[in-house]
């Protein structure tokens, strides 16, 4: 019985000394993502004769209690990533073909951007496959979710 406890007790002290240790990570209480990127990275729409119009919408995991704003740009980068990742070839449509509001506000008590409209200007493809790769950042006090901060279409 004498022996019992003490491996008990032994085995106890163990779990106390080599268990699971508070990291103490801090929580995130908020993100910003791109709605469409939550499905996938690549979205997929056929060019029009005159200009393409591609919707999507940024969002908050919570509503804030202040305005967010957000930053949409085009970046290539991104595209030769997945190209790269994927083995495709996609080529980045030029920026004078591209139009895009580049500040969108999440107004405070919303957890959703109105539609952000990207025009895209028709132009000679030669064949080629095109896209674009949109990207979200902040300057404010809500961080953006990685890899859902990035959309291709």
């Amino acid at each position: 019985m004498k022996k019992t406890i003490k491996i008990f007790v032994l085995g106890l002290l163990s779990a106390a000394l080599f268990g699971c240790q508070d990291a103490k990570l801090p929580t995130i209480d908020n993100m910003v993502y791109i709605t469409d990127a939550a499905n996938g990275s690549i979205s997929s729409t056929l060019m029009g004769e005159e200009s393409t119009e591609v919707l999507f919408s940024v969002r908050l995991a919570q509503a804030a209690d202040q305005d967010v704003r957000v930053n949409v740009s085009m970046d290539p980068s991104v595209l030769e990533k997945y190209n790269t990742t994927y083995g495709t070839n996609f080529r980045h449509v030029a920026a004078e073909n591209i139009d895009v509001q580049p500040l969108v506000v999440i107004p405070a008590g919303s957890v959703s951007s109105d539609p952000i409209k990207i025009t895209i200007s028709s132009f000679e493809t030669m064949g080629a496959q095109y896209a674009i790769a949109i990207k979200v950042s902040t300057k404010g006090d809500v961080p953006v979710a990685d890899e859902s901060s990035k959309f291709i279409v």
